[in-house]
């Protein structure tokens, strides 16, 4: 990359920027770093450094830096990886828990949860806000499996229960979410939503005859 910028000079600073992130020496980093002008591509320089530091086998120094980015996904992944020892790991799910606590809907929030997700078994609650940032985030696959497990356990309420059957949906496993849609029963306005959702996931299971029943019994009941 530093040979190719020498003779490419409408791009020398964006190959000078992928340099940066390849060399693990800090001094050779540092030099190529100085020499690009581009305030676009110097702005991104903290992103490169994080890379070669992760490359050289950094990884805490390249979860801080990740971390200070905003790379949430990045900056737990490498956490996940090198705090193993029973005080460090019981930092970071501590950490993680008030992350996905306090950041529900934000990338941090999505992030820590799926790294939370790899530290089972987990306490119901736990499950419980990992199901439900999971949800959010459209991850039926990872919000089903931790919401099942929190609802099992007596975690959780009626939205749960709905958010379940909604990724159960969203898994084509129509019959489980016919199942769960109807065991939500109040507040009213989502026991409607959900026995319309149940009429649609009946019918989607290939029960039309059912499915046109429980649509008829939607009017009938919440008309």
């Amino acid at each position: 990359y530093r040979s190719a910028a020498a003779t490419l000079p409408s791009i020398a600073d964006w190959l000078a920027f992928r340099a940066v992130a390849l060399t693990d020496d800090s001094v050779t980093r540092a030099r190529t770093a100085d020499g690009i002008t581009s305030a676009i591509v110097r702005d991104r320089l903290p992103l490169a450094e994080a890379q070669a530091r992760e490359r050289a086998g950094d990884s805490v120094g390249a979860a801080t830096r990740y971390a200070a980015l905003g790379a949430w996904s990045d900056a737990y992944r490498l956490r996940l990886a090198t705090d193993t020892a029973p005080t460090a790991r019981s930092a970071l799910r501590a950490e993680l828990v008030s992350a996905v606590t306090d950041a529900r809907g934000s990338a941090r929030g999505r992030a820590a949860a799926r790294v939370l997700a790899a530290l089972r078994p987990l306490a119901a609650h736990e499950e419980l806000l990992v199901g439900r940032t999971l949800a959010d985030a459209g991850d039926d696959a990872g919000a089903s499996a931790a919401l099942s497990r929190a609802l099992k356990a007596g975690e959780g309420t009626a939205d749960d229960r709905f958010a379940y059957a909604s990724a159960l949906f969203g898994l084509r496993r129509y019959t489980d979410a016919a199942f769960q849609y109807n065991l939500v029963r109040a507040p009213h306005s989502l026991a409607a939503n959900a026995a319309y959702a149940r009429a649609r996931a009946l019918v989607r299971a290939g029960q039309a005859g059912e499915g046109r029943s429980a649509l008829r019994d939607v009017l009938r009941r919440y008309s």
